[in-house]
């Protein structure tokens, strides 16, 4: 056991959406103008979505401490 409760703490979670290397084609005047449906454009293109995505990454470290006694006679 790590920690009193047994809690593990989310302090980050998975961003991105897609494969590194997938890309979605779009057209840029569209892009600026923000006229973009990308979960459409992703449906369209067939591109996948990471299984990771918005899952979990990182948790908090576990919180240690120490006590010292020292006894001098």
């Amino acid at each position: 056991m790590t920690n009193l409760f047994s809690q593990d703490t989310v302090t980050s979670i998975y961003a991105m959406e897609t494969d590194t290397a997938a890309g979605i084609v779009l057209d840029e005047a569209d892009f600026y103008a923000g006229k973009l449906d990308f979960q459409q454009l992703m449906t369209e293109q067939h591109v996948r979505k990471d299984p990771g995505f918005l899952k979990p990454w990182y948790f908090q470290a576990p919180r240690t401490a120490r006590i010292m006694l020292r006894l001098m006679f």
